[in-house]
């Protein structure tokens, strides 16, 4: 599959809550929408794991059923300022599964200044706009460094 700076996509998922899951659109808020517009906010987490190749299945099978509890982030936003969640198969989470090849986990990890350009492609990237206009609310990458741990993006 792909490849990007030392890292090499596994597998990419759509990813729906787990049922039941209600269908529902939801209101944007006022403290909703000044977010709505500034771009993505964009967190890595960093885990050590002495299996991480083991952590990508447990993550996949693990994700359906926290986006049961929190199945707006399966959802899309729409240019009507609704939110729209789950709803019968259509919408789902998007998770890249990836491998690095770089041995800089511990780099990555320590305090200090690091190298952007060592985490940008630990960042996972939103799916396109839909031809509505509605746009994903979340993406999810898990990186794995092996012998090392786990990234989440």
């Amino acid at each position: 599959m792909a490849e990007a700076a030392g890292v090499r996509v596994l597998e990419r998922l759509r990813v729906a809550p787990a049922p039941p899951c209600p269908s529902a659109e939801l209101p944007i808020t006022f403290f909703d929408a000044a977010w709505l517009f500034t771009g993505p906010v964009q967190r890595l987490f960093f885990y050590r794991h002495a299996n991480p190749p083991a952590a990508l299945p447990l993550l996949a099978a693990s994700l359906p059923h926290a986006l049961a509890r929190f199945f707006p982030l399966a959802g899309t936003i729409s240019p009507a300022a609704r939110c729209r969640s789950y709803s019968s198969g259509h919408h789902a989470l998007h998770l890249v599964l990836a491998e690095s090849h770089e041995d800089n986990f511990d780099r990555l990890v320590a305090a200090g200044p690091r190298d952007l350009s060592l985490m940008r492609p630990l960042v996972p990237a939103l799916p396109p706009p839909g031809k509505d206009g509605a746009f994903a609310l979340a993406a999810v990458q898990a990186t794995v460094f092996p012998g090392r741990g786990v990234c989440v993006g």
